[in-house]
Parts: C-alpha cells; sequence; structure tokens
C-alpha cells in the first residue's frame, strides 16, 4: 500500500466531515426562527401562573 494515496484519502475525509459539520451549524443558525426547539426562550402553550398576590 502506498502511504501517498492514504494521506490523501485521510485528507479527503477530514475535509468531507468539516465541511458537513459546518453545513449543519450553518443551517441551525438559519433555522432559529421560532420556538419549540431547545432555545431557552418562553413557550406560548405553557401555561402562565396565576399571581399570588392578586
Amino acid at each position: 500500500m502506498s502511504s501517498e494515496w492514504q494521506s490523501w484519502t485521510t485528507l479527503g475525509i477530514i475535509i468531507l466531515t468539516l465541511t458537513i459539520f459546518i453545513g449543519r451549524s450553518i443551517t441551525k443558525h438559519r433555522k432559529k426562527g421560532g420556538c419549540g426547539s431547545d432555545c431557552a426562550c418562553p413557550s406560548s402553550s405553557l401555561p402562565k401562573k396565576k399571581d399570588p398576590e392578586s
């Protein structure tokens, strides 16, 4: 086995992995439009707590 083609194959796999990782992180930032995911914003479907002083 030639070490040259193994090096190119390894480099190709690393580049492919980085491309997929960066692509997914970019699309997650673009889909950040609404609640319902793990965004830590309050959901409108939860009932509001009653104020104990009223």
